[in-house]
């Protein structure tokens, strides 16, 4: 990540305007995806779809 990338996203979040209600569904729309995605035995871990 570029330095000015950095400074913008800091920026953002210093400002209350980086997380968008879009950005917060994608992310919970994710990591539910990701529970329904697995059939493996450690199906209640909240971390097995990390990578």
């Amino acid at each position: 990540m570029d330095d000015a990338k950095i400074a913008r996203v800091r920026g953002e979040i210093a400002a209350g305007t980086y997380e968008t209600p879009e950005k917060i569904e994608a992310a919970v729309a994710a990591m539910l995806g990701c529970w329904d995605d697995s059939d493996d035995d450690d199906s209640a871990s909240p971390m097995r779809c990390a990578k």
